[in-house]
């Protein structure tokens, strides 16, 4: 595990870390940062999956996407990346 030096700005984040850890919320200070990292890991994911979508929506003309178009994508991805047809 890698260990990080974190310098906190003040004794009120001090002290609120150690409310959220006597809380029972966590562990220890360590598992309190982790899981704010965690939450800014999935926050930024979710800012990248909206970013694509709206770059989808901002790509062109839409088309019809129904159970025909699927199946023969399939079939493509399947001779692309398998060698062989989709079954």
């Amino acid at each position: 595990m890698t260990e990080v030096l974190l310098r906190l700005p003040d004794d009120q984040t001090k002290t609120f870390i150690e409310k959220q850890v006597a809380a029972g919320q966590f562990d220890d200070a360590s598992q309190f940062i982790l899981n704010l990292i965690e939450q800014a890991r999935l926050h930024a994911e979710r800012a990248h999956v909206d970013q694509l979508l709206l770059e989808g929506l901002d790509s062109g003309a839409g088309i019809e996407v129904d159970r025909d178009w699927w199946l023969k994508r399939a079939d493509e991805w399947a001779a692309k990346y398998a060698g062989g047809k989709a079954s």
